[in-house]
């Protein structure tokens, strides 16, 4: 197992789901209106954005979309638990009525504005944190 590095106390949460909302991993019903550069993009931002995370916990990839952290504990003989969140959300109908665009991650107003701040990738990345 690699040595956990220091976490980078610079970055808070709400900068981190604020870069994870930049990423329009909108999902559908055909696959081909959907941009596979947006998902990969969210993975392959999880190393940065949550370095402990990816040094301490086996990551193990369920097709190009799915992960699965696995963090041994140290009784085996306690049940496992499950920590789940998806990153794709629903589409973003009638963007120029937001207050700030849907992607945009702004923080703005004490708030993180986008598509995924309150439904799912705030709990992706607030799990992510707390195991951080």
């Amino acid at each position: 197992m690699n040595q956990p590095q220091e976490p980078n106390k610079s970055i808070s949460l709400a900068d981190k789901l604020s870069s994870l909302l930049r990423f329009p991993s909108v999902s559908s019903y055909d696959p081909r209106q959907e941009d596979e550069s947006a998902f990969r993009g969210v993975v392959d931002s999880l190393p940065g954005l949550f370095p402990r995370v990816g040094a301490a916990l086996e990551c193990f990839r369920i097709g190009p979309r799915a992960l699965l952290y696995a963090w041994k504990g140290s009784e085996e003989h306690l049940p496992p638990a499950v920590l789940c969140a998806h990153f794709d959300v629903v589409p973003a109908p009638d963007p120029e009525s937001w207050a700030n665009p849907p992607f945009s991650g702004a923080i703005a107003e004490g708030c993180v504005w986008g598509r995924g701040a309150q439904d799912i990738k705030v709990l992706m990345a607030s799990i992510l944190e707390a195991a951080e």
